[in-house]
């Protein structure tokens, strides 16, 4: 059980909060009593807008990436969140495995699980594809950063020794993998994609690599 001052003190920020907290979110409409609400611009909407409606939910903390009432603003925001979520987490007690490439990142995750399971080495797998053993189905290739926190975190909980991940170009620029230290990255094959995103192929190539 972590309270406020604990998360706080992982950041470098002195607080006497004791008030526990029992969940990280960066969708407002995922707030509950005791979450930390991440109040962050973000590609098609700015969290900042829904602060109040965190706080009325229950919200203990706030945190930000500009300076606004009622949060605490974090300048290096991304790399601030990454180490509460590594911590809070708990993380680094499993290793992850990403696959990134233009193509054949859900085959090579799949193969790689199925090694691992063969080989009698507990693998949880994230992937979009259903009726997969020790898996899970996600919306996006890459999950949101708080939502992938949770998972690999409930990996950890079932005692699973591996995940195996797909990484996606736009999670990876969107800052979704910034708080992984993975244990291994296998590289695909990498092409262009997702130019209406990346905009430039040097770009999309610099974000795979």
């Amino acid at each position: 059980m972590y309270r406020v001052k604990d998360v706080l003190k992982w950041i470098g920020i002195k607080s006497t909060s004791r008030k526990v907290v029992s969940d990280i979110v960066e969708d407002a409409s995922k707030v509950t009593k005791n979450s930390i609400f991440l109040a962050r611009k973000g590609n098609s909407s700015d969290g900042k807008k829904y602060i109040d409606e965190a706080l009325n939910k229950g919200a203990v903390l706030i945190l930000s990436d500009e300076k606004i009432n009622n949060a605490i603003y974090l300048p290096d925001f991304f790399n601030s969140v990454s180490i509460i979520l590594r911590n809070f987490y708990e993380i680094d007690k499993i290793k992850v495995v990403g696959i990134t490439g233009t193509s054949g990142k859900s085959s090579t995750a799949y193969i790689l699980h199925s090694l691992y399971r063969r080989l009698n080495v507990k693998s949880f797998l994230i992937t979009t594809t259903h009726n997969i053993p020790d898996s899970i189905v996600t919306d996006l290739t890459t999950p949101s950063m708080c939502d992938l926190a949770k998972i690999i975190n409930q990996a950890i909980l079932n005692k699973y020794e591996y995940v195996v991940m797909e990484c996606s170009s736009i999670g990876i620029a969107t800052h979704r993998l910034d708080f992984l230290n993975l244990h291994y990255l296998i590289i695909n094959k990498i092409t262009v994609d997702h130019l209406d995103y990346h905009k430039t192929k040097s770009e999309y190539r610099r974000v795979k690599l």
